[in-house]
């Protein structure tokens, strides 16, 4: 029964993959060249019943075509798409309408493709003569019978029956054949629901890049804002392919029509490289990858101006064939991260799943395996949309995660500093009997912590205060008893680009790491460490002597050299530290002040001789 129940979501799985293309694969049959009209049914597709010419010369008249018609030289359609790729020649089809096609209302023909530089449509009138409309974006929207995105053409409430229709396609671009015949109030109704629709699903990109807009203002987080790129790029493009853009936006600039589509699809792939790139972080999980994109970048750049260079068809042809690789470069980077354990890879593989399985679906639509209907023609809509709602949900999702893993950080840092407040309490206590001086001095030290802020919030260790009054203590003490003692000063090495490159929450997340480290290696109760500003820390060894103290600042070096947090603008290309190491002998008599100069000044001999090394100043 048990495994019987695990097969049910299996089967569920597989019954709606299978309506799904049962609703994609519904189509109309037919008899290629005629179609039987019939006053009751009000849309037809025309594909099936279309037979088609090819002109290679581009030069043939109306009177050429009707007598290669004559002649039989129009070939058959098999298929329920008519898509010829790029155009190298003009193409006519034909379709003979017969039966009953007086209407109430006027007949529509929809050119359902708009990315048309001309149709032609002659259609037959009195004594065998043929009435020529045209449309197409080179021709001023307002010169089309109807104002609609796609071309519509107005056959009257009497359509020609037993004479052929024919249609000539010219354009630059993609030749895709796809045309609906409508009866004047079902296209008045299916214009509504296609507008209804399309505002909708503008309406889910405008509304998802104004949210995440505001996120990126919030957080600062370059994330949200390439998101938004991408998201108003693809609307855009989309916007533009499906004739709005025409239709509302330029009407009457022909070749910006034609411009604007590698224009905006270059776009799209620059903004998308840009936002994987960033949430993917695939510069330093998959660097390989990461500098393929970043080099393709400046072939979309290219693409962007390419019509005026070297015309549409070889721009659209590069498009096409970088776009293929694009998108299977980070479809399988997101594969690999989230295989890679990278949780926030996950709802960005849905989204390119969803994204995907939509262009898959349009393009064997266009390519003739399925037909012309709802889903088809708006799968790629539909996909988008499922894209845009996962990927927003993937960056929340990566939010949470980063916020989860913070929180961790700073418990495990917290729970150090409570450990070494307990032991430091438990030692005073043991030595209270034995040093009495010393455990009223820091009896008093102790107090006026507690009534001042002493922690860093950032780090959880000692702040300022702390360290100048710690310092003042501790130095005067190993004076007056001839004790020894040492002081340490580290300052991470290129911080400040670490900061501008990767944003305010990698850098805190690169001090609290730095922090950890050093509370691992000093572990003493005697011992104190504090953040003495910005990148800097301090710490203060008593009753050290300089050998061990040299040790111990190694220590920190390696272990945060091992921590291996990538720094793109370091010359080591991960996080290193610089440190300055002064030593106070029982024998020596030295300024406090003087005593601290000399600690700094081997800090900046560190720096000064390469970063990412230990250098012991003299008294």
């Amino acid at each position: 029964m048990q495994k019987r129940r695990r097969l049910e979501p299996k089967r569920s799985i597989v019954v709606m993959v299978g309506l799904f293309f049962m609703i994609c694969l519904s189509g109309t049959p037919g008899i290629a060249g005629e179609i039987a009209i019939e006053r009751s049914i009000g849309e037809y597709d025309l594909v099936p019943f279309f037979d088609f010419l090819r002109d290679d010369t581009k030069v043939l008249t109306f009177n050429d075509i009707v007598r290669a018609d004559q002649e039989g030289k129009f070939q058959k359609n098999a298929r329920s798409s008519l898509n010829f790729g790029f155009a190298t020649a003009t193409y006519w089809v034909k379709v003979v309408f017969r039966g009953d096609a007086n209407a109430i209302t006027s007949w529509f023909l929809e050119m359902t493709y708009a990315p048309i530089d001309l149709y032609e449509l002659y259609l037959p009138a009195k004594e065998g003569d043929y009435i020529v409309k045209k449309a197409g974006d080179s021709l001023p929207i307002s010169s089309w019978d109807v104002f609609y995105k796609n071309p519509v053409f107005a056959l009257g409430q009497n359509i020609p029956l037993d004479k052929p229709i024919y249609i000539k396609i010219a354009t630059t671009g993609v030749v895709n054949i796809s045309a609906v015949l409508w009866r004047g109030a079902d296209l008045v109704a299916h214009i509504g629901n296609v507008n209804f629709l399309m505002g909708l699903y503008y309406g889910i990109i405008v509304a998802l890049s104004l949210y995440n807009l505001f996120l990126f203002i919030s957080f600062r987080d370059m994330n949200y804002f390439l998101y938004v790129m991408f998201m108003l790029a693809y609307g855009i493009s989309q916007f533009t392919y499906n004739g709005y853009a025409f239709q509302y936006f330029w009407p009457t600039a022909k070749s910006w029509a034609n411009f604007s589509f590698t224009f905006f699809f270059s776009l799209i792939f620059i903004a998308m490289i840009l936002f994987s790139c960033s949430f993917l972080r695939l510069r330093r999980v998959f660097p390989k990858t990461g500098r393929i994109l970043f080099l393709f970048l400046w072939v979309y750049g290219f693409t962007m101006i390419g019509n005026q260079i070297i015309g549409m068809r070889y721009t659209s042809l590069t498009i096409l064939f970088f776009s293929v690789i694009t998108i299977s470069l980070i479809y399988v980077s997101a594969i690999r991260s989230l295989i890679g354990g990278q949780r926030m890879a996950r709802f960005f593989v849905l989204a390119w799943t969803a994204f995907l399985f939509g262009m898959m679906i349009l393009l064997l639509k266009m390519v003739g395996i399925f037909p012309h209907n709802f889903f088809t023609e708006y799968s790629m809509q539909i996909g988008s949309a499922i894209e845009g709602i996962l990927l927003s949900l993937s960056l929340a999702d990566r939010i949470n995660i980063l916020k989860n893993e913070k929180q961790a950080v700073q418990s495990k840092l917290l729970e150090q500093v409570q450990e070494s407040e307990r032991l430091k309490g438990s030692f005073l206590e043991e030595s209270e009997k034995l040093v009495e001086a010393r455990t009223r001095e820091l009896s008093i030290a102790k107090d006026k912590l507690e009534k001042l802020a002493r922690i860093d919030a950032l780090t959880g260790l000692f702040n300022r205060r702390i360290f100048d009054e710690i310092f003042d203590l501790e130095f005067n003490r190993a004076s007056r008893l001839q004790r020894d003692f040492s002081l340490l000063l580290l300052d991470v090495d290129h911080f400040k680009q670490y900061n501008d490159r990767y944003g305010h929450q990698a850098g805190d997340l690169c001090l609290q790491s730095v922090a950890g480290v050093m509370l691992e290696e000093v572990k003493r109760v005697t011992d104190t460490i504090t953040r003495y500003g910005g990148e800097e820390f301090a710490i203060i060894l008593a009753e050290t002597n300089h050998q061990v103290a040299m040790i111990i600042a190694e220590k920190i070096r390696s272990g945060i050299e091992r921590l291996d947090i990538f720094h793109g603008d370091s010359f080591f290309n991960r996080v290193t530290v610089s440190i300055g190491v002064v030593s106070l002998s029982p024998d020596q008599l030295i300024d406090q002040e003087i005593f601290f100069k000399k600690v700094d000044q081997a800090l900046y001999q560190a720096k000064n001789s390469g970063r990412n090394r230990v250098v012991s100043g003299n008294i």
